[in-house]
């Protein structure tokens, strides 16, 4: 013990030991440090490349235009997209899941009534689209060709049938062409939305 006394004593004392003690603690602390700083910047640099690549990939699908066609593209899914609304409408009027009826008119003259108030916006729907083929993207136009036959058929469907002699079959294929509808007005403005995301205006 002695010994170990002399050798302290010879090096310091209790100060170098504490003074070794505070440089391994430091050399500890440093290298935790370090790797903490080594994994922060790990970190950041995934998400700058995570960010690079997104840019990059909105920059490859983006398509450039002037400001004026991207305002006279807007404009036509805008006229488009209300007449498509109308036109929605009085399709899933034509025959709805839950109808009411005056019991007072006869039925032909309520399908007739139904059919007008339908084409009225029909026609308008197919002209504006029409119309506007030049400034509507290719994607587009497929989805809203698909709408328009589906509400035709379904007028025609609606046309030709009477609930009384097809029964069943006449409220089970309303349904199937109201979901059909349905889905392809939702799918239509998704189209549009994802369009005009990908339009970059230059000057």
């Amino acid at each position: 013990m002695d010994l170990v006394f002399k050798v302290l004593a010879s090096l310091g004392g209790v100060s170098f030991v504490a003074s070794g003690i505070f440089v391994w603690i430091g050399k500890v602390y440093l290298e935790r440090y370090k790797s903490r700083l080594n994994k922060d910047i790990a970190e950041f640099q995934s998400q700058l490349s995570a960010t690079n690549e997104r840019i990059k990939a909105k920059l490859d699908n983006s398509v450039y235009v002037t400001k004026a066609y991207f305002d006279k593209e807007l404009s036509a899914y805008s006229l488009i997209w209300n007449s498509m609304f109308e036109t929605r409408e009085s399709v899933l009027k034509l025959r709805p899941a839950l109808d009411h009826v005056d019991p007072n008119e006869p039925f032909e003259e309520r399908k007739f009534r139904r059919l007008k108030v339908f084409f009225d916006a029909f026609n308008t729907f197919v002209t504006s689209v029409e119309s506007n083929k030049p400034f509507i993207s290719p994607e587009v136009y497929i989805i809203l060709d698909r709408f328009r036959k589906e509400c035709l058929s379904e007028s025609i469907s609606f046309q030709h049938s009477d609930p009384e002699f097809d029964g069943q079959n006449y409220w089970k294929e309303a349904e199937l062409n109201r979901t059909t509808i349905t889905k392809l007005f939702d799918e239509t403005c998704d189209a549009i939305r994802d369009r005009m995301h990908t339009l970059t205006v230059v000057t």
